[in-house]
């Protein structure tokens, strides 16, 4: 099994938030393929590490554009997450996204896969 740990680097001012999610991982044809249901992001490459590289810079993409747009927060609930404060986050569990996200289930349905932790650092608002 294959450890992929993701290490957010997304911080903007001084203080972060850091929230453990998980990333699905799986091969669609030849392409490899880095998916993560919380927050509906995938990146793919001719190779593993390719995919990688291509998810990292979609997430960092998503984290620019949304903190610019200052949607971030309305985004993560849109995503099933549960923000009591822009110091307290929630992800929403697998099981829950098990039964929401259509992508999460095809791939976990048809498709040889695994799933790994990575810690998302998130910019943190007094």
């Amino acid at each position: 099994m294959n450890h992929h740990l993701y290490k957010g680097k997304h911080p903007v001012g001084k203080d972060t938030l850091t929230v453990n999610l998980f990333l699905i991982s799986f091969k669609d044809g030849e392409s490899f393929i880095y998916y993560s249901p919380h927050l509906d992001l995938s990146g793919y490459g001719n190779t593993n590490e390719a995919a990688r590289e291509s998810f990292n810079l979609v997430l960092d993409e998503y984290c620019k554009y949304t903190l610019h747009k200052n949607t971030l927060w309305d985004d993560l609930k849109k995503h099933g997450w549960t923000v009591k404060s822009k110091q307290r986050v929630y992800p929403p569990q697998f099981s829950d996204l098990m039964s929401s996200n259509e992508t999460l289930q095809d791939v976990i349905n048809t498709r040889d896969f695994t799933k790994q932790h990575f810690d998302l650092n998130m910019p943190a608002y007094a």
